[in-house]
């Protein structure tokens, strides 16, 4: 008698959607967004163009533990001035070993009274990645926008 087991591995995937808005114009936010002075005020980015194909990075402290040795590794995918900004992420446990690799796509929305600033990071596949996504959404809402926000008074 044999017994056949069939076992099925769906791969995890997960995306973070945010959306705030800002009582201020789109081209206002676009500055935040795109300006390497305005950009350093609430970023570790200290360089960068909106051109697509400008590659940039950004360093924090490594995470070896978690197979993150702290460098992020941008590439512009698309610019379209005061409504869409969007580049590759990725990071990894060391140099040239990539580990994780999403992308951050930022729309610009005027609201009447404003904007409203949608971001979106997807891409993140497997188990590892998928948990990572979790943490990353903490530090985008509960770090970087409020860096934002601080900068942008």
């Amino acid at each position: 008698m044999y017994i056949c087991v069939t076992l099925e591995l769906r791969i995890m995937k997960r995306n973070i959607h945010l959306r705030w808005q800002f009582p201020h114009p789109p081209e206002t936010i676009w500055k935040y967004l795109t300006n390497p002075e305005l950009l350093s005020q609430w970023t570790e980015i200290k360089s960068f163009e909106p051109v697509v194909g400008f590659e940039f990075t950004q360093k924090q402290s490594a995470k070896p533990k978690r197979g993150w040795d702290g460098m992020m590794y941008h590439k512009v995918l698309e610019v379209v001035p005061n409504e869409k900004l969007s580049y590759s992420f990725k990071a990894g446990p060391e140099k040239g070993v990539i580990t994780l690799d999403t992308v951050v796509t930022w729309r610009l929305k005027p609201n009447g009274t404003g904007t409203t600033l949608e971001l979106e990071h997807s891409g993140f596949e497997g188990l590892k990645n998928v948990m990572t996504s979790f943490i990353m959404e903490l530090g985008w809402k509960n770090h970087i926008i409020k860096k934002l926000k601080t900068a942008l008074k």
